[in-house]
């Protein structure tokens, strides 16, 4: 599971940095952090109900 964790915390460092930064060209480090915190949970919650779909339907 750590790895997992891991990518999703890459790909949303990825995101905030070279995406949102496109974006909004004037975002301070706050709001990259909120972008990217927020990246991070919805990535989090769709593997998790992903999961669940998963587990429903495999009985």
């Amino acid at each position: 599971m750590s790895s997992l964790t891991s990518i999703f915390n890459s790909s949303s460092t990825i995101f905030a940095m070279d995406i949102w930064t496109h974006i909004r060209k004037k975002v301070s480090e706050l709001e990259l952090m909120i972008v990217e915190r927020y990246d991070y949970e919805k990535k989090r919650c769709m593997k998790t109900h992903q999961n669940d779909f998963s587990t429903e339907y495999s009985k």
